[in-house]
């Protein structure tokens, strides 16, 4: 998963993070703190939705 999560971050330009938004000035928190979140990520398997939370975690971390 972690490996998945790099790869998917590793293609994203810089910007992405601010492409994240949702709606309502909400930010996606990848543990799920948000019901919209919940809704997008109840959409993928067990194993995907992990990858996703990960890399908007490292999409964090690089916008820092």
């Amino acid at each position: 998963m972690e490996e998945a999560a790099r790869a998917v971050v590793a293609g994203m330009p810089d910007g992405m993070l601010e492409a994240l938004s949702v709606p309502g000035d909400q930010q996606l928190e990848p543990s799920g703190g948000n019901g919209f979140a919940e809704a997008f990520l109840a959409d993928f398997a067990p194993a995907q939705a992990a990858a996703i939370r990960r890399a908007i975690e490292l999409l964090r971390e690089r916008g820092r």
